[in-house]
């Protein structure tokens, strides 16, 4: 290999040892519960932005907007316990459900229906599982999954009624209710406020570290010879 500026080359090749090696050591479980840093820091900003998700109170006022709604849908989960699962979550939220053809018949108010599936997720989102598994017989995690899928299954089956008012305030409690309760639950939020440092250092580094790799191409391309340079400039 030709190596045209030895210099160049050599601190280029330095800095990619070095970047290198720190990536080695990202990887090793160097932190708490035996993590990697890659771990650590989704952990970390998880609860810093579970701090900042919390919509309850507006969830629980869409739910208001429901009472006295009362619908009639049917669906299938699509296996048997899942079934059985929405079949005594919805009973237990006030809902009529029957067999029909094969699918669930639900009948009902939707506001009383969302304010159970959110007293759910509310008690899920401050890690008090063991409320929701207490209530139904049902795992926590299971519960509030079947949750989701009835929200999607309902939501569905209304819009294809035209029926796109209730479908809408579904699919919002869904998202920013239901779903942000299932994938916060066991995190313990922190604000980021409290964390401001180790905020201020993660994107010092991460931008320090990326511009590090960065030189160390150029000067390792520097030092063999592979240079940019301006074309001449042809005149008609």
């Amino acid at each position: 290999m030709l190596i045209a500026d030895k210099k160049h080359f050599t601190l280029g090749l330095f800095m990619a040892i070095v970047f290198a090696g720190i990536m080695f050591a990202m990887f090793m479980p160097l932190f708490e519960h035996g993590e990697n840093a890659f771990q650590a820091s989704d952990r970390l900003f998880n609860r810093i932005s579970k701090d900042s998700s919390y919509y309850m109170p507006e969830m629980l006022k869409a739910a208001e907007s429901q009472q006295g709604t009362n619908v009639d849908v049917s669906f299938t989960l699509g296996g048997e316990n899942l079934n059985q699962y929405a079949k005594t979550l919805l009973t237990s939220s006030g809902m009529s459900v029957q067999d029909l053809d094969g699918k669930m018949q639900v009948q009902g108010d939707l506001g009383q229906m969302m304010a159970s599936s959110l007293r759910d997720a509310d008690a899920m989102f401050f890690n008090k599982g063991d409320e929701v598994q207490a209530r139904y017989g049902i795992p926590e995690r299971s519960a509030m999954y079947t949750w989701w899928l009835i929200y999607g299954a309902m939501d569905k089956d209304l819009k294809l009624q035209s029926n796109f008012a209730p479908a809408a305030v579904l699919g919002k409690v869904k998202n920013k209710g239901i779903e942000v309760a299932y994938n916060y639950y066991g995190i313990k939020p922190i604000s980021a406020a409290s964390n401001w440092g180790i905020l201020t250092f993660s994107l010092v580094f991460y931008v320090a570290y990326t511009l590090w790799w960065g030189y160390a191409i150029f000067f390792l391309c520097e030092g063999m010879g592979l240079v940019m340079k301006k074309g001449a400039k042809k005149e008609a």
